[in-house]
């Protein structure tokens, strides 16, 4: 992925998180492993109300088309 890519679909994934509820605690930045596997060179963490509203996001239309984007450029995991 393009550092134009991520700019350009950012403000789109980022308003249907925030949206649903999504709330922001890490985007990017320099990622270090302390124990264990070796971390992924960027990582984001969002902190949901509840795993019921985190799904009811990740089933949206509004998100699939949202997440189709970064999916064309990168390996993305999901976990909750």
């Amino acid at each position: 992925m393009t550092r134009t890519d991520i700019l350009k679909n950012s403000p789109v994934i980022v308003k249907v998180t925030t949206d649903a509820g999504g709330k922001f605690l890490a985007r990017g930045g320099k990622t270090t492993s302390v124990q264990g596997a070796p971390a992924e060179p960027r990582i984001v963490v969002v902190q949901y109300d509840s795993l019921d509203k985190m799904q009811a996001l990740f089933d949206s239309a509004a998100f699939k088309q949202a997440i189709a984007v970064g999916n064309k450029y990168a390996t993305q995991r999901i976990l909750a």
